[in-house]
């Protein structure tokens, strides 16, 4: 997958309900490298999400917490402006069990507001997205209904 082809991606989602792209590809295959490409060409910073989220859902109760996240991507986005692409990487803490939220769904939904080009943290599996191991609490298994997918291969 070319830098191109994923910028090209970004003006073609627009025209859908859910502009949603998401990168996967194997541990090690240089997603998040991809991602960071992609930010310089766009001229957008990329986001990390376990980190600007863990700074502030530190200072919430636990039961406070899974009404917060939502809230705070929303802020995320809008610090970056109104109708310009959202690069998250690093998405692991949205998999946290205590929060008690569907990690996709909750992008998803945020897409519909403006594209979001995310590093999938999980794996592509025939027609599901996967992340972790079946026996895991954090385990999640999504349909690929609504997203587009840039795969990114081991070079």
């Amino acid at each position: 997958m070319t830098i191109e082809r994923a910028l090209h991606l970004l003006t073609e989602v627009g025209n859908t309900n859910t502009q949603l792209i998401l990168i996967v590809g194997s541990r090690g295959a240089g997603k998040s490298a991809f991602l960071r490409e992609c930010s310089l060409k766009l001229g957008i910073q990329h986001r990390n999400v376990s980190y600007e989220l863990s700074r502030q859902l530190g200072f919430a109760s636990c039961s406070e917490r899974s009404f917060l996240v939502g809230d705070m991507l929303r802020d995320l986005a809008e610090k970056n402006g109104r109708n310009i692409p959202l690069l998250l990487d690093n998405l692991e803490l949205l998999f946290e069990p205590s929060l008690k939220i569907s990690p996709l769904d909750l992008l998803k939904r945020l897409s519909h507001s403006r594209p979001i080009l995310a590093v999938w943290p999980g794996l592509l599996q025939g027609e599901n997205l996967t992340y972790a191991d079946m026996t895991h609490p954090e385990y999640r298994n999504y349909s690929l209904d609504g997203i587009t997918i840039l795969k990114i291969k081991n070079s």
